[in-house]
């Protein structure tokens, strides 16, 4: 464990109120300490871990992740945690990966808690970052089951949330892309991946690391303004915190409202499906009279239901434009929805047959 003395304490209000200059975030008041920080990572915690929870934490060597550790280590008796394991992931993508690893160990070192390590292979291809995260979950959930975790947590911040939101919405996302990271979701069968610094900003993540000295380094390719995230970072996100300082807050609650909203559709769609669905196909003037929204989530459903991704928003549109005249529409997944004799099926395709 870390001790944390009055120094300590003060030293922390100082880095906080000096995170605010580099991060453009709220200031931290004076009144908050990192005891304050750590309560409001059990506040989270204690909704996503169950007493008697087994966690292996996701540890990059960066800082979110460290304080997400240091702060787990120390409410794991208030937590009822059973097991605490870090685990750190090696995409072998840039020269300091090597590095990465080593400052992940100097940080299981110093909390006392084992690590494990695993090297994986990226595909190579445009979707680099994508493919890092699929590879990343995949050793996380292979480690998982090594160790006997019942949870993986991530540590995303609050700030992270706010960037999603905001990139998602440049490309168009509706509200299913626009609820963004939930705080806790299925990861592999029973295992789950929960995000207990999703309520938090990152100002006040590195305060916390700082104060406490934990042993981080910083990931280069954050300076590389290729990177959509990063360019959001440095040239626009500045701007649009002078319009509105309260941003970062406002989209991680437009995630929440997004999510919710999400639900309560996506709870509507499966009822209309037990109603129009039968293996003769869905209906079309019925499933044509159900409210827009929950029409695209119908098709969305039956596209899943045969074995498809789930189709983009001008995909659905053009099925559901199939519907009052009939003709077919690919979709994801080597699919194909058909209107035929005023019903919808959504199959694998057969070949020859041209878009209606």
């Amino acid at each position: 464990m870390i001790g944390l003395g009055g120094e300590d304490g003060r030293a922390f209000l100082d880095l906080a109120a000096h995170a605010r200059t580099f991060d453009t975030l709220p200031a931290v008041s004076e009144a908050y300490t990192p005891a304050h920080f750590e309560s409001a990572v059990a506040r989270s915690a204690r909704a996503l871990l169950p007493p008697g929870s087994r966690v292996l934490c996701a540890t990059s060597g960066g800082p979110d992740s460290a304080a997400l550790a240091a702060a787990l280590s120390r409410l794991a008796g208030r937590l009822r945690l059973a097991d605490l394991v870090l685990a750190h992931v090696n995409h072998q993508l840039r020269p300091s990966s090597a590095e990465d690893a080593r400052t992940a160990g100097r940080l299981a070192e110093k909390l006392g808690l084992p690590i494990l390590v695993r090297s994986v292979t990226v595909a190579g291809g445009d979707g680099v970052e994508d493919g890092a995260r699929r590879a990343r979950y995949g050793a996380l959930a292979e480690m998982a089951r090594e160790t006997g975790a019942t949870h993986v947590a991530a540590a995303h911040t609050r700030t992270d949330q706010a960037e999603t939101v905001l990139l998602r919405l440049l490309r168009g996302a509706g509200p299913r892309g626009l609820s963004a990271m939930a705080a806790s979701r299925a990861l592999d069968g029973t295992l789950r991946l929960v995000r207990p610094l999703l309520s938090l900003p990152r100002a006040r993540v590195h305060a916390y690391v700082a104060a406490l000295a934990l042993p981080s380094c910083r990931d280069p390719t954050n300076d590389d303004l290729r990177f959509r995230r990063n360019a959001l970072r440095e040239k626009i996100w500045p701007a649009l915190l002078a319009l509105s300082p309260a941003l970062e807050r406002r989209l991680s609650d437009l995630a929440e409202i997004a999510r919710a909203d999400e639900a309560a559709l996506d709870a509507l769609a499966a009822a209309a499906m037990e109603t129009l669905d039968d293996p003769g196909g869905v209906p079309a003037r019925a499933l044509a009279a159900l409210p827009p929204a929950v029409a695209r989530r119908v098709v969305r459903r039956l596209a899943a239901a045969a074995g498809g991704g789930p189709p983009a928003a001008r995909e659905t549109a053009r099925v559901l434009a199939l519907l009052p005249r009939g003709g077919t529409v690919h979709l994801p997944g080597d699919l194909a929805a058909t209107v035929r004799r005023g019903r919808l099926t959504v199959g694998k395709r057969r070949r020859g047959r041209e878009d209606g």
